[in-house]
């Protein structure tokens, strides 16, 4: 049926409707090797996720034991709360005679523990005391750390320097581990 009705057709409409169904045939085509690709990507990243999660199953005993050897180590006690970690910087920079900001801490939880972040932001300070505060939190180490500082010259006074830490710290939920 569809041979005697494609007969039927003059010339140029069998060449049109033959490169329409090559059209079709090729879109078609194409779709078919973007989803053939992006499922043999996502086997790919699938195999290499179970691969990752089996390895990591396996040192389990291994993990564990690290763990609790970083546990033994740290004094649960002079872990710093959110506020905690405010009032210490507070009274560190207070100390140090700095002008300075305090943002509001930032708190990723975890199982074992919650880890604080506080952007701190110094005004008009000079070379010394922020050398001075930075000392400080590394005295405090593991309990404190630095993670970022940025540090410019003041524009209305290029000797003064105008400066902005983020400062880590972390809180044991457990306080008995």
């Amino acid at each position: 049926m569809f041979k005697k009705s494609y007969n039927l057709l003059s010339l140029r409409e069998r060449t049109l409707l033959t490169v329409f169904f090559w059209i079709i045939l090729f879109v078609w085509a194409g779709s078919l090797i973007k989803v053939s690709k992006s499922v043999y990507t996502n086997l790919r990243n699938t195999d290499y996720q179970l691969k990752y999660q089996d390895q990591v199953i396996s040192e389990k005993d291994n993990i564990k034991m690290r763990l609790n050897h970083a546990l033994e180590r740290l004094e649960p006690k002079k872990t710093y709360s959110s506020s905690k970690l405010v009032e210490k910087l507070d009274n560190l920079a207070r100390k140090a005679g700095l002008n300075f900001d305090i943002n509001s801490p930032g708190t990723q939880e975890g199982d074992i523990f919650n880890a604080h972040t506080v952007r701190i932001q110094f005004k008009k300070s000079g070379i010394e005391d922020l050398i001075a505060f930075d000392q400080k939190i590394k005295e405090e180490s593991p309990y404190l750390g630095l993670e970022r500082m940025r540090i410019v010259a003041n524009k209305a006074d290029p000797r003064q320097l105008d400066a902005q830490f983020l400062v880590s710290s972390f809180e044991l939920k457990n306080k008995s581990i």
